[in-house]
C-alpha cells in the first residue's frame, strides 16, 4: 500500500504543475549553447528552498529531464 500512497502524493496537481514547469525551464536552459542540465539545476536550485521536499525534487527532476 505504501507505493500507492507515494503515487498519490506525486500525482497531486501542484506537483504535476511544477514538474511541467521544471521540464520547460530545463528545455529553455538546455537550448542555450554551452549550458547543460547540471548547470540548469545549480542555477534554479534556490527556487526550491521554500518548497516541500517532494515538490522540490519533482521540479529538479523535471529540470534535469528537460535539459
Amino acid at each position: 500500500m505504501s507505493i500507492f500512497d507515494g503515487l498519490m502524493v506525486v500525482l497531486q496537481v501542484q506537483n504535476i504543475f511544477l514538474l511541467i514547469a521544471g521540464v520547460v525551464a530545463g528545455i529553455v536552459v538546455g537550448a542555450i549553447p554551452g549550458l547543460t542540465a547540471t548547470l540548469a539545476i545549480s542555477l534554479l536550485l534556490p527556487i526550491t528552498f521554500g518548497m516541500p521536499a517532494i515538490t522540490a525534487l519533482n521540479m529538479l527532476i523535471g529540470i534535469y529531464i528537460g535539459g
